[in-house]
């Protein structure tokens, strides 16, 4: 994405969801504005997935921890999409791979 495409107004869900695909940044959007965040560095990265897996060692076989997925905070107007460190889902719902898993508040 060059800054010339950079959008001018609030993303929505779908607006978010048409973007291109871009790995060399991390975005999320928060109020519908795009955002850059910094990737975590290789240690933080390395907690982030040892906290998952002790997690997932811990929970019930119901639920499931997962680590840096993107999940929809609020999907209405105006839309909030972010990557947590960890998140707990339904093991039923990682099962199926979404794009972005469900949580519950």
């Amino acid at each position: 994405m060059t800054s010339a495409s950079w959008p001018d107004h609030l993303l929505t869900l779908t607006e978010w969801d048409a973007l291109p695909e871009d790995t060399s940044r991390r975005c999320e959007l928060v109020e519908g504005v795009l955002l850059v965040v910094p990737r975590p560095a290789p240690l933080h990265q390395r907690a982030m997935v040892r906290l998952a897996f002790e997690l997932d060692r811990q929970l019930p076989d119901h639920l499931t921890a997962l680590a840096d997925v993107e999940v929809v905070v609020d999907a209405g107007y105006p839309t909030t999409v972010q990557a947590p460190d960890v998140v707990v889902a339904q093991t039923s719902t990682a099962q199926r791979n979404p794009a972005r898993p469900v949580v519950p508040a």
